[in-house]
């Protein structure tokens, strides 16, 4: 409790998981950023359900998974069911039973809504410029200067040159 309280006035949103109960608290900063509830008495279940996305499912289960089975650090990053944040979990046991079995864990929520925004823009950019460079009439390669690998070939270079893949060059 006192480890809660700590991260309380911070930017930082925790929680607590309870492995024998099933059960999960969530920092007031959990609860007003991400919408969680304050307590969950089957968790991970009713969490996912409530505000996991979907696809992230089973990402976030593998989490409390490995910490239930003793690892003693587990991550995961998933998206809000109904909204457009998304965040990286990162489990660890803080305190273990005698056979060590994981009694209580901390877990540490950071915001990733922009880092996932960023790495959506940047794969957008790159499939634009990849149509982009497929357009032109003439033949481009790329390739990484350290080891003369074929990182990029548009269509024209490929013809020009009788391959049809870029494997084959």
């Amino acid at each position: 409790d006192r480890l809660m309280s700590a991260f309380e006035n911070t930017e930082i949103s925790t929680f607590v998981y309870y492995p024998k109960s099933n059960r999960v608290t969530f920092s007031t900063g959990a609860q007003s950023l991400y919408g969680f509830g304050s307590e969950y008495l089957n968790a991970p279940t009713d969490i996912a359900q409530e505000i996991v996305s979907e696809d992230d499912r089973n990402s976030f289960f593998g989490m409390f998974n490995l910490i239930g089975e003793g690892a003693p650090v587990s991550v995961s990053t998933f998206h809000g069911k109904d909204s457009e944040w998304s965040c990286k979990a990162t489990l660890t046991s803080v305190k273990n039973a005698p056979d060590g079995s994981v009694i209580e864990a901390l877990g540490i929520l950071e915001n990733y809504t922009d880092v996932a925004e960023a790495i959506s823009e940047k794969n957008l950019y790159q499939e634009e410029l990849k149509r982009y460079l497929n357009a032109l009439s003439c033949g481009i390669i790329q390739s990484k200067k350290s080891t003369n690998e074929v990182v990029f070939v548009n269509t024209n270079a490929l013809n020009l040159l009788g391959y049809s893949s870029k494997q084959e060059l």
